[in-house]
């Protein structure tokens, strides 16, 4: 059980590098499926959007590592 927190664990860290570049991945879909005001809704806000997914991925870690550490 152990292993399978800290492989989510590394993850999510990797996707919180990610997280940029996946926010303008969602813009691009958001185009091609003709959701234009919410594509631009998410460029004007795209910093906002990544510092929250960022805290919020962090969080999830820090619980992750917790339960890990519990599990022992």
């Amino acid at each position: 059980m152990q292993g399978i927190f800290i492989l989510v664990a590394c993850i999510l860290a990797i996707c919180i590098l990610l997280l940029p570049k996946l926010i303008q991945a969602r813009v691009w879909v958001l185009r091609k499926v003709h959701l234009f005001r919410l594509a631009d809704w998410h460029e004007r806000n795209q910093f906002v959007i990544v510092k929250v997914g960022r805290i919020v991925l962090a969080v999830i870690i820090l619980v992750l590592l917790l339960l890990t550490v519990a599990a022992v």
